[in-house]
């Protein structure tokens, strides 16, 4: 990992906080880790399950693939993060600095956007008969997991008026989830279900919040860790970056 070792720019740990957009060494691996923060968002996932969901003939696969993906996105997303804070000795982090609004902003919208593509696709498939019954009940139980997901960690931020890093700040994130229960809501209305709907849709939102949960717990497993997969990430994507 590097640091920065230049004269009088972060020599002394007593002064102003410094985050990692202040300093040039740093700035690549953060918008690399907001990049990939976005892609490991609850909305990424619903956008990759219902693309595959109306791709594939079974359940199984889209669900099992979206989880190791986003998975080691997290753990991606992770690694550079760290990497660019590890340039400001930790008494100088300014880890309270939300992301620029605008930079929220696309973010979200990008997201968004994907989201109303992937939703359209999969009514699509549905309508023409090419997904499996279950897919539709499983569909609309992650977008409305996804939904949930975004309303609660808008409102919770909101309510300790802090935004952790690499997450929307509040008039960025609540729009954003209203924006998503609207969507859910039109797909529990619009799309046909299975007899058993309501297990399912309850399988589908419950794996929606397990993911994002999980993914939420990998980035807190500490850099040097050498616990498997974790280290391995840590390992290929530093020797990518020496590259």
């Amino acid at each position: 990992m590097s640091h920065i070792s230049e004269p009088g720019q972060l020599g002394h740990r007593s002064g102003p906080l410094q985050h990692p957009l202040d300093i040039p060494a740093a700035r690549r691996s953060y918008m690399a880790a907001t990049v990939l923060d976005w892609l490991c968002s609850p909305l990424m996932l619903c956008i990759a399950v219902l693309t595959l969901l109306a791709t594939s003939n079974n359940t199984v696969t889209p669900l099992l693939s979206s989880a190791v993906t986003l998975g080691l996105i997290a753990l991606l997303e992770r690694h550079h993060r760290t990497e660019a804070w590890a340039h400001i000795p930790r008494k100088r982090q300014d880890s309270r600095r939300p992301d620029a609004v605008s930079v929220a902003a696309a973010g979200a919208a990008a997201q968004v956007a994907l989201l109303a593509v992937a939703m359209s696709f999969f009514g699509h498939a549905v309508t023409a008969g090419h997904a499996p019954a279950e897919a539709v009940s499983l569909g609309i139980g992650v977008v409305l997991g996804t939904a949930a997901l975004a309303v609660g960690t808008a409102a919770w931020d909101a309510s300790r008026h802090a935004v952790p890093a690499g997450r929307m700040p509040p008039i960025v994130a609540i729009p954003t989830g209203a924006f998503v229960v609207g969507l859910g809501l039109v797909a529990l209305a619009s799309w046909p279900t299975s007899g058993s709907a309501a297990m399912l849709m309850a399988i589908g939102a419950a794996f929606a919040v397990a993911v994002q949960v999980a993914c939420w717990m990998l980035r807190l497993i500490p850099t040097h860790s050498s616990c498997g997969l974790p280290a391995l990430v840590d390992r290929l994507a530093t020797s990518g970056s020496r590259r």
